[in-house]
């Protein structure tokens, strides 16, 4: 197939070459472009196939195997980007739930140390409370002394 392509590749390039009068010179024609690819066409021997032929096979399986392991390289790179971008997402959303966790282990901390301090000032008026009924009762066993 390679063969017949680059054949009628040459067969029109070459037609359209010596179909320009002198008219035409230095105009380039419409249909052609003067940097194509020209492969040359390989004609088997009687002996088996040429070396041109070889040669040919040899760049077009070289070309074919470079761009097999340019696409495999290219998929494994988007594949990894993509595990990346996870990875990164995945990471986020752990930040915010260690930072929620944190936020509420704070404000439950918070609210332990607040009720430690109203037990503490509780404990502390009760203990007042307690010593000013002490004095007042003794202040009324003294006046009941007093007036017996």
């Amino acid at each position: 197939m390679l063969n017949t392509l680059s054949s009628h590749a040459w067969r029109a390039s070459t037609s359209t070459s010596i179909s320009l009068g002198k008219e035409d010179k230095g105009k380039s024609p419409t249909g052609v472009n003067s940097t194509s690819l020209i492969v040359p066409s390989c004609v088997p021997s009687s002996s088996g196939s040429s070396a041109a032929c070889k040669q040919s096979r040899d760049v077009a399986s070289d070309v074919s195997a470079k761009l097999t392991e340019t696409s495999d390289l290219l998929i494994r790179q988007i594949q990894n980007s993509a595990k990346a971008n996870s990875q990164t997402k995945q990471m986020k959303i752990q930040a915010l739930v260690v930072a929620k966790e944190l936020k509420a282990h704070d404000k439950n901390a918070q609210r332990k140390h607040d009720l430690k301090l109203k037990i503490a000032e509780n404990n502390h008026e009760l203990s007042m409370a307690n010593e000013k009924t002490k004095q007042l009762e003794l202040k009324s066993q003294l006046e009941m002394v007093r007036l017996a």
